[in-house]
Parts: structure tokens; C-alpha cells; sequence
């Protein structure tokens, strides 16, 4: 299929050309990750903590600086090289195929003492537990949220959200709600981020990350304790958070079976050396303000190369209006539009309606999508705020049927 993408944005500079237009390779180096964006909005209480036995080993040097908050803020440009795009290779086919994958903690009772029973309107009714976990040297917190009618002997989804900088565990969970269309069929995990350099809250995306430690525990601990599917394991998160799940899908595209980043960095930085394929859902907006559109770029590169997709051109294709030469237009020739049945609507808020669009000929089983968004945070066109940075309203719905109709394979 060839689809030839008439959408017209502004003239962007000859850097910006080169992030959407050519192929990573062909850009040079933009800088390091996103440094920090300030957040405005508060973090919400937290509520008691109870504290897991034992400990794991620790690895990594300090996180890396924090970008965009996770809600409207004072405005900030962050870089990222659409070079860092440098893509696992993968392995070919399709893997295996069949039931769920179910974990040790399947069959055993679950009945812990310290969950708060949370009924929320439009969602079904969750078991609630705020914990830490000693890592390394370090008490990590996270929030771990069970379905009321939780089923030992039923293997289910394992869904963790990554909060944005300056957020907590609390935070993606609130505002993104990927829990409400999941409706009780799966686990959830919010794990959060430790203090930065300056001062916020955030994730460590190098591939000795003592968060990616952090994760491994929080995936050991509850496999062995709750019934997961381990076929069907999942990552999300905004902003740093986005970057986070890019981290993740570099870093742990074995365990992993997707990741839907929102606003996220290319994470793991440049020539990262990445593991497996993953299955990918990623959503942007060109204009976002706070974490560039680049690293969004490079990190969907990355995934059409270890999953094998056409690449004609890279990802980020656009006819941008304001070229002279005709040959500039592009013609995406390895994307088709993705299809949903989430009702995407729009209103003054939005620039113009998202395009979605999927690639082509990817390794079966792992696709990878990309929907370019246009929503302001500000009503008023021109305010000292605006931003495109900020989840739709749509986008919790999106995430969950993506991670839901995936294929059922072998974890690789």
C-alpha cells in the first residue's frame, strides 16, 4: 500500500527537516537526553507504605537528568538526537504461539493485609497497596493495584506506568488511566523514580540503570506472587516516564511484550545496544514543546529495525509545507492508517485531528504504530503556556485495546 501524507505543518528549520525527514543516520548528533522541565502541578498524597522483605543487588551510576513534567508547566525545549535511533538487529520470525504463560504465582492465595478497596466511577473496583522495596541501598516505592475479583488460577496482564518528572507513583495513574478500559483484567504497577541532579523526580535510562534493577525486582517479586501471564507483560508511561518505557523496550525487549510511550525520549541513549523485538504504540505531537519530536523519531527507528518493518523512509515522514523542491515531498510508502475502535474525538483544543498511521511487513506479531497528535493544553491560542505535551483524553483507551489485541507468543 502507498499512502502519500498530504498533512502541512510549518516551515521548520533545516535541524528540524533533518529529524523528520531523513533517515536517522543522516542527522548529526542533536545532544544528550532531555534535561529537566518544571512541573506545576502537585504530586497528590501518597498514602502509608509498607515495606517488602529482602533485597536486591544494586547496579548503575546516578539517573540522568529529567524532562518535560507530566502536566501543563512552564514551557522548555529538550533535544534528542534522531541519530540515537540506532536499532537493535533482532531475530527473525515469528515465535511461538498458543495459551498464556503463567507465572509461579499462579495457584497460590493472595491475601495481604495492607490493600485499600478503591471503587472509582467508570472503573471497575480495585485492591490497592502502597509498598517500598529495598534496591541496592535504596527504598524504591511503588503502588500495585489487583482487580477486586483478582483469580488466582486465571494468568493476567502486567501492566507498569512510568511517571513523568517531578511526578510519582501516584501521578500517571491518575491522570492517563489506562486502568478504566482494562476493566479489572489486569494487574497493575507504578513504580517511582528517585530524586535527579536537579531536584525532581525521574528515571535512570542507561542500560546499567539502577531502575531498570528496580523493575526487574518489582517483576520477580509478583510473578512469584500473583498470576501473570508471562506472555503478556507490558510497559507505559508520559514524558520521562515515555522515555522510561523506551528504556524499557531497549533494554528489556525480552521480558517485555509492548510499550505505548506518550511524549517520550528515545531513551537508552545513542547506539544503544538493545535486546529482542517489542511490540510498539507510540504517541506524539510534532509541535510538543517539552520533549522533542526527534527522540519520539529515533526510538520508533529503533523498533521498525529490530522488528523488521520497512523502512521507506524512516519513521516521522512528513510533506512539510514551505519546501521549494517538489522532490522533498515525502511519500511514506511503508505506513497504512492504524485502525481503532476507540472513539478519537476532537475539539477546539486540537490543532486538527490525530493521524494514525501503522508500518508495514513487520515481523508478525509485532507491529508498531505511531499517532501524531495535535491537542494544546491551553485553550487560548498564544498563551505563555501553551504546549502540546500533555496525554488526549483518548489515549488510556488506545493503549489498552493495543496491548490487548496483541497476538499471544512465546516470550523470547
Amino acid at each position: 500500500m502507498t499512502l502519500v501524507l498530504t498533512r502541512l505543518l510549518p516551515k521548520l528549520s533545516t535541524a528540524a527537516l533533518c529529524v523528520m525527514m531523513a533517515a536517522p543516520s543522516a542527522c548529526g548528533d542533536a545532544g544528550a537526553e532531555p534535561g529537566p522541565v518544571p512541573n506545576a502541578s502537585g504530586s497528590g498524597g501518597t498514602g502509608g507504605s509498607s515495606v517488602d522483605a529482602g533485597t536486591v543487588g544494586s547496579a548503575g551510576t546516578a539517573g540522568s537528568a529529567g524532562v518535560g513534567g507530566s502536566t501543563a508547566g512552564s514551557s522548555g525545549t529538550t533535544s534528542d538526537a534522531a541519530s540515537d535511533a540506532a536499532g537493535a538487529s533482532g531475530t527473525g520470525g515469528s515465535g511461538g504461539s498458543g495459551g498464556p504463560d503463567p507465572t509461579g504465582g499462579c495457584g497460590k492465595p493472595w491475601t495481604p493485609t495492607d490493600i485499600e478497596l478503591e471503587q472509582r466511577r467508570g472503573r471497575a473496583p480495585m485492591q490497592v497497596s502502597r509498598r517500598s522495596i529495598a534496591v541496592g541501598s535504596a527504598m524504591r516505592e511503588y503502588l500495585l493495584a489487583v482487580p477486586v475479583g483478582y483469580d488466582s488460577s486465571k494468568p493476567y496482564p502486567l501492566v507498569l506506568g512510568f511517571h513523568g518528572s517531578g511526578g510519582d507513583r501516584e501521578q500517571l495513574r491518575r491522570y492517563m488511566d489506562v486502568e478504566t478500559p482494562a476493566n479489572g483484567a489486569a494487574i497493575f504497577i507504578y513504580p517511582g523514580g528517585l530524586a535527579t541532579s536537579s531536584g525532581s523526580t525521574g528515571w535512570n535510562l542507561t542500560s546499567t540503570s539502577e531502575d531498570l534493577v528496580f523493575v526487574d525486582a518489582l517483576l520477580a517479586k509478583y510473578t512469584g506472587e500473583l498470576c501473570v501471564d508471562r506472555k503478556r507483560i507490558f510497559a507505559t508511561g508520559h514524558s520521562f516516564g515515555g522515555c522510561m518505557s523506551n528504556a524499557m523496550g531497549c533494554f528489556r525487549g525480552g521480558p517485555l511484550r509492548a510499550i505505548a510511550p506518550i511524549a517520550g525520549c528515545t531513551g537508552g541513549g545513542r547506539n544503544a545496544q538493545c535486546s529482542g523485538r517489542i511490540a510498539a504504540l507510540m504517541i506524539h505531537s510534532p509541535n510538543d514543546t517539552s520533549t522533542n519530536y526527534g527522540g519520539a523519531i529515533g526510538a520508533c527507528t529503533r523498533y521498525l529495525r529490530a522488528n523488521h518493518c520497512r523502512e521507506m523512509p524512516a519513521c516521522g515522514c512528513h510533506w512539510v509545507d514551505g519546501l521549494d523542491d517538489p522532490a522533498d515531498q515525502c511519500t511514506q510508502e511503508a505506513q497504512q492508517p492504524y485502525s481503532t475502535t476507540v472513539n478519537i474525538t476532537v475539539d477546539g483544543r486540537d490543532d486538527q485531528p490525530p493521524v494514525l498511521r501503522s508500518y508495514v511487513d513487520c515481523d508478525p506479531g509485532y507491529p508498531v504504530a505511531f499517532i501524531d497528535h495535535w491537542r494544546r493544553e491551553q485553550e487560548m491560542v498564544g498563551s505563555p503556556n501553551e504546549r502540546w505535551h500533555n496525554p488526549p483524553p483518548w489515549s488510556g483507551a488506545v493503549i489498552w485495546e493495543f496491548f490487548n489485541q496483541l497476538p499471544v507468543l512465546d516470550v523470547e
